[in-house]
């Protein structure tokens, strides 16, 4: 089944294995600077080519649920959302959005769904 929803700026839709497309590995390798993933695990770290983005999203997709964050204006991808659900049914939520679009409020849109 696929997740999305949708804000008033934001479309929030669900990716699989195996659908990721070229412009998804470029938003990866673009979004992914060296601010934005300073404080993730270090498989976040230094993807600086498609092959490295493909890496990226494979594994992804393969531990958690992994959702793309659209600005619904122009279907801009801004950042990605990683839902973690462990063996206790706890879900561990993380996101990142890239550093153009920080302090526009989009975090909190995003996150009061």
């Amino acid at each position: 089944m696929t997740f999305t929803y949708q804000t008033s700026r934001l479309s929030v839709v669900e990716v699989f294995s195996g659908t990721q497309e070229t412009d998804t590995l470029v938003s990866i390798t673009e979004l992914f600077t060296t601010k934005v993933v300073e404080s993730l695990p270090p498989y976040f770290l230094n993807i600086d080519s498609l092959s490295d983005a493909q890496d990226w999203y494979k594994k992804m997709v393969s531990e958690s649920r992994l959702f793309m964050v659209k600005h619904t204006g122009s279907n801009t991808t801004i950042g990605f959302v990683f839902v973690y659900v462990g063996n206790n049914a706890n879900a561990h939520i993380g996101y990142l959005l890239g550093e153009s679009f920080w302090g526009k409020g989009y975090a909190t849109e995003l996150l009061s769904y």
